[in-house]
């Protein structure tokens, strides 16, 4: 059994490579949860992850329970990914980019308007790639930038809108 410490010292050195050349752990889906959390088996050890660089909206939020169920859509229990590794949040959640197919969730989430670019965290992101994909998104008012008034999850979570 693997301590807090020595994952989060797994996680520092995986986190230290380039988001290109990070190196990707296998794994299964367990289950999701929000539009931005999930549970995955990643070598025999259920993990839970929090999808990075994005952001989805609270699931008392007005278009949060639409965009858990896409994320359950696209990740449903038992799919085969990738996972690269960012980071070990305050909680104790891996952060990480998810892959089936070559493909980021992550960023196709976005891209669908399911969730948000989450700018305080798009360091170890392709960061140009999710701007872009958020501004498509919200200029063709897909999804969550389909509301006519706006609050992002931060906002949300912040209490500063509904």
């Amino acid at each position: 059994m693997k301590t807090r410490a020595t994952m989060g010292a797994i996680v520092l050195f995986l986190s230290m490579a380039s988001p290109s050349a990070a190196a990707r752990l296998a794994g299964r889906i367990i289950n999701t949860g929000d539009g931005d959390t999930l549970r995955a088996n990643l070598n025999g050890k259920p993990t839970t992850i929090r999808l990075g660089c994005i952001d989805a909206p609270e699931k008392k939020q007005q278009y949060g329970a639409t965009s858990a169920a896409r994320l359950a859509e696209l990740l449903p229990r038992g799919t085969a990914i990738e996972l690269r590794v960012m980071d070990l949040d305050r909680y104790g959640r891996t952060v990480g980019e998810i892959y089936v197919g070559g493909r980021s969730v992550n960023l196709q989430l976005v891209q669908e308007g399911a969730a948000v670019a989450y700018r305080e965290y798009l360091k170890k992101c392709d960061k140009p790639a999710f701007l872009q994909a958020e501004a498509a998104a919200k200029s063709s008012r897909l999804g969550f930038w389909s509301q006519t008034q706006i609050c992002l999850p931060k906002d949300f979570r912040k209490k500063k809108c509904q």
